[in-house]
Formats: C-alpha cells, sequence, structure tokens
C-alpha cells in the first residue's frame, strides 16, 4: 500500500523498535533525564466540568522547545529516527522536517476524568486536524500499562458509510477551509480548526485495537486522521511516551 497516497482513505497503525544506542542518543540530544519516579497511586475521578483533561495536559505534558526541536533536527541521531520514520511511513525522509514534539508523562497527573463509563487522561478518542506524520516511543519499560495506545480498528468500520461521512468527510472540509483561508490572507490568518469531537459511537474502546506494555525502544506510526488516543481505562500509568510530529 502507498501510506501518502492513501492517507485520508485508509486506517492503518504499524508497531516496531529502534536500537537502545538510537534511543539513548535521542534522549542525549533532547537532554531528557531519567524517569519521575513516584509511588503508586489512584488518581481522583473527576467529572467533565472540572476539566481533568487541561489539568492533565499542564501537569503530566512536556512540550519540546525550538532549541531541543532544532538539537535533534540537526544531529546523527535525529536523521537516523527521521531516516526511520520516512521508511515506516514510506515516504522520502528528506522531504520531513520535525515540526513538533512532547512527552507524555503519565505519572505527573493527578486526576482522570469519567465519562460515559469510561476513564480518560489526556483526550478522548479522536482525530487530528491536519495531516502528520507522527512517531511514539517508548522511553521507558511499561508493565500492566493496558491501553497505552489505541486506535480504529479497521475490521470494525471497513465499508460502513456512517463511519466515513461522520468521521472523514468533517475532518476534510475543515482542512479545505482553513488551507483555503491560509491561501487567500497569504498565511496572515491561522485558524486551529479542530474536528467536531467524535460521537458516542465512535468513543467506545471495543471498536479500537489497543496496545500495552509496550517495551523501553518500542515505536508506534499510524494515520492520525482516524481516531484514535493514549492513556485510557483504569491502568496506573508510569511510562513515559515521547511523539514527534514531522510535516511533509
Amino acid at each position: 500500500m502507498n501510506i501518502n497516497r492513501n492517507f485520508l482513505i485508509n486506517p492503518f497503525i504499524q508497531k516496531d523498535s529502534i536500537s537502545k544506542d538510537l534511543l539513548n542518543g535521542i534522549m542525549k540530544a533532547l537532554e531528557i533525564g531519567a524517569p519521575y519516579l513516584q509511588i503508586s497511586k489512584s488518581l481522583k475521578v473527576e467529572n467533565i466540568k472540572n476539566k481533568p483533561l487541561n489539568k492533565n495536559w499542564n501537569k503530566g505534558i512536556k512540550f519540546l522547545t525550538e532549541k531541543q526541536i532544532k538539537n535533534l533536527e540537526t544531529c546523527d541521531y535525529g536523521k537516523d529516527i527521521k531516516f526511520i520514520t520516512g521508511k515506516s511511513y514510506k515516504i522520502n525522509p528528506n522531504n520531513l522536517t520535525l515540526e513538533a514534539g512532547l512527552i507524555f508523562e503519565p505519572s505527573k497527573c493527578k486526576e482522570k476524568l469519567l465519562h460515559n463509563n469510561e476513564y480518560f487522561l489526556y483526550h478522548f478518542f479522536h482525530v487530528d486536524s491536519c495531516k502528520r506524520f507522527k512517531l511514539l516511543i517508548a522511553l521507558d519499560d511499561s508493565f500492566n500499562e493496558e491501553y497505552q495506545f489505541s486506535y480504529i480498528n479497521n475490521c470494525k468500520i471497513k465499508k460502513n458509510i456512517f463511519y466515513y461521512l461522520n468521521i472523514i468527510i468533517p475532518g476534510l472540509l475543515i482542512r479545505i477551509f482553513s488551507g483555503v483561508l491560509r491561501k487567500i490572507t497569504f498565511n496572515m490568518v491561522k485558524l486551529n480548526l479542530q474536528p467536531p469531537r467524535l460521537s458516542k459511537k465512535f468513543q467506545d474502546k471495543n471498536i479500537f485495537s489497543h496496545y500495552k506494555d509496550l517495551k523501553k525502544g518500542d515505536f508506534i506510526i499510524f494515520n492520525n486522521l482516524h481516531p484514535h488516543s493514549s492513556h485510557i481505562g483504569n491502568s496506573i500509568y508510569k511510562a513515559r511516551i515521547l511523539q514527534l510530529v514531522y510535516k511533509y
């Protein structure tokens, strides 16, 4: 399959791993230290009105600085991981640019959201507003972390016209509108429009494939225009995950 050509239509996800030396080099370039150690605890359960997801983004997420992004983009380890990213997505790595990155640090979160009988730590199941080539890398070994990443199960939505009308088309229209607006205003207006929240039907973890107990150096690539989420369920999450975001 030509992943780039079929990015809109086809959900896909792939799991692999990088070497210990490469991971250590990436962490050194980004100046990522030892994991944040904290005694196992039960998170406070909150409702949506108290905005626990926003609080967890503030406490349990560390965004990469411009300096960190530049350091990784220009060092040999950064070039190696960019090559792996391009190869995994079946595109030319020379056309990729590291745009952003962050580190999920779930052990720093103090609350979780209980909504419609499901627990969420950072976000609901969602689709992203624009095509990006993302790479998730486990920075630590994990144990009993059941839903570290979840992605729509293609077998359960295949040939489902409802899925494409309610998930793909709204996101596509928003992306087209944003792109046209940027062009006609010569990039003076850049709206960060997000697709509407997915319906309750697509907040059911039973229609998703789940990745758990990731080992240090495991990585995941996926089509970000289809439903996905991280750190759902009632597990106690500790392991950090690095997310690198490339534009093409």
